[in-house]
């Protein structure tokens, strides 16, 4: 029997669960006197490939660097080899492997692919999309190098160019729900949340079990404002990498899913951001009353915890950390609207439910009287979105540059309401007579409530300030981002939320002048009408 006989009775056998007699037949051969050196190196390379899928990586390695030197040019050894570095996380060595597999290798699409993923984990990505479009080019069926491909295009940015290569994916594959499912967070990007939509729910079609879908169709689903399935399947967030996320609070032994709380005490606690915390606190007057807990304590952030506790006064609310007075089940905060039966029609709007201190308000009050009207508070800055498709959706704050133009306008007081590193901006416009800046006196949230309860209109970008002025009853304007976010409404200029709280989106991404130009205008319309902004 020769050589090729000998490979591809070996796969045969490995093929059909007989991994040992494969490897028999393959050293059998080997183990005799060397000859021609190039069919030496496929066995090798055939001996290799049996044992790494049997389980023995470092045996293939050994392999395939053997049959690459008996045969240097063997395109298939160095791609194979490339795959077992790069899964050791030696990237430039696998970079390297994968280089020499495409200089041996015509048209080699796998080679292609798998340098192009190197490339995108090392962040070289214009190189890494002219990998995946190689691969597709010579392979047009690559199902795997279409959805890279328009992934990447999607993290540079380039949405558009994004859909039509997870549009290939598609089409090469009709069931690939990893395609729609990245589909419908690029659409949602490009505000087309209901074409989104679409393709989250082919993706879970295609996939029923998958958790990360359903809480992705969940997220759009908000956006449109169909919260009662939108609730529903959120839920699912807590498995939606593939296992129970990890949280210290969380215990699904003791959860409450629902139903009558009579004799037993809840434990709410916050899970997102500051202003998820602020914007679902709203429920806890509709637990209590509902479903009759001998009592509710909620945990909440640092800074938080002043604010709620007054808001709230049937409440204990815990800073993290303190072990308070114990419960009996537990719930977390995002949870309650599903837990209520919440729909869109029943969404609790009554403001304000968050109360400032009256000792926080007096004092800011005396404050406030020195400072002449309409007094606006203003946030420019927030932190980086944490999901998204793109660097664009991450981004929510306005340059202080374009910001800056509205403080220009005359006859309004400006109070700076910016937290964290986007305070530092406010140095700029220090000497600017009309803008006041007591941000250093600004410890917690009740100090910040009891502020802006004395301001007339407060401009700010999507951040925790934004759910407190909300919560509050001020009116504010808000600068959001093109694609907006799943609790803002597609395409409405009023919130859902918060019935005061006006929007002012973006007409193209990343692109604020225009934005800000609307609200200079309709702010200097305001004081023309002595609205007190």
């Amino acid at each position: 029997m020769g050589i090729p006989e000998t490979i591809a009775q070996a796969y045969a056998s490995h093929d059909g669960g007989d991994s040992a007699q494969a490897l028999r037949l393959l050293d059998a051969v080997l183990q005799a006197p060397a000859g021609n050196m190039e069919p030496r190196a496929d066995l090798l390379f055939a001996r290799g490939n049996v044992r790494r899928e049997s389980g023995d990586t470092a045996g293939a390695a050994e392999d395939f660097s053997a049959a690459l030197a008996a045969q240097p040019a063997h395109a298939k050894a160095h791609n194979n080899l490339g795959v077992i570095l790069q899964e050791q996380g030696r990237l430039e060595e696998a970079q390297a492997a994968f280089e020499q597999a495409l200089a041996h290798g015509a048209q080699f699409a796998d080679a292609a692919f798998n340098l192009g993923t190197v490339l995108r984990a090392r962040q070289r990505l214009e190189e890494a999309l002219s990998c995946f479009q190689s691969a597709t080019l010579w392979r047009p069926g690559f199902t795997g190098a279409w959805l890279h491909l328009g992934q990447v295009f999607a993290e540079s940015g380039r949405l558009e160019e994004s859909v039509r290569a997870l549009r290939q994916a598609i089409a090469t594959d009709p069931a690939f729900a990893g395609a729609y499912n990245d589909l419908g967070l690029v659409l949602a990007e490009m505000n087309l949340v209901r074409e989104g939509m679409q393709a989250q729910e082919q993706a879970v079609a295609h996939a029923p079990d998958s958790d990360e879908f359903k809480t992705n169709l969940g997220l759009l689903l908000m956006e449109l404002g169909e919260l009662g399935r939108a609730w529903e399947l959120y839920e699912h967030r807590w498995r939606a990498d593939g296992r129970l996320r990890p949280a210290y609070r969380y215990d699904p032994s003791i959860e409450w899913h629902g139903g009558a709380l009579t004799g037993k005490r809840l434990r709410v606690w916050w899970e997102q951001g500051l202003g998820d915390t602020l914007c679902f606190s709203r429920f806890l007057p509709q637990v209590a009353g509902r479903f009759g807990p001998a009592a509710i304590s909620l945990e909440v952030q640092p800074g938080c915890k002043r604010l709620l506790a007054n808001s709230f006064p049937g409440v204990e609310v815990l800073e993290q950390g303190e072990a308070g007075s114990g419960f009996d089940v537990h719930v977390p905060l995002v949870s309650l609207p599903q837990r209520c039966g919440v729909s869109r029609e029943t969404l609790p709007v009554d403001l304000p439910y968050l109360v400032p201190t009256a000792e926080a308000r007096a004092r800011w009050q005396a404050r406030l009287a020195q400072v002449p009207g309409p007094r606006v508070g203003l946030v420019w800055a927030s932190g980086l979105w944490p999901t998204g498709a793109g660097p664009q959706r991450r981004s929510r704050s306005v340059d202080p540059e374009v910001f800056g133009q509205l403080i220009e306008i005359p006859g309004v007081s400006f109070i700076s309401l910016q937290k964290g590193a986007g305070a530092a901006h406010a140095g700029r416009w220090a000497d600017q007579p009309g803008f006041f800046d007591w941000t250093g006196e600004l410890d917690d949230f009740d100090e910040t409530a009891a502020l802006m309860a004395g301001l007339d209109l407060v401009i700010t970008v999507d951040t925790s300030v934004t759910h407190l002025s909300g919560a509050l009853g001020k009116p504010t304007w808000v600068p959001l981002r093109f694609e907006g976010g799943n609790l803002w409404l597609t395409n409405q200029e009023r919130s859902l939320w918060y019935p005061p709280v006006r929007v002012y989106r973006q007409s193209r991404q990343a692109v604020w002048s225009d934005v800000i130009a609307r609200i200079g205008r309709d702010l200097r319309e305001r004081i023309a009408q002595g609205a007190g902004a």
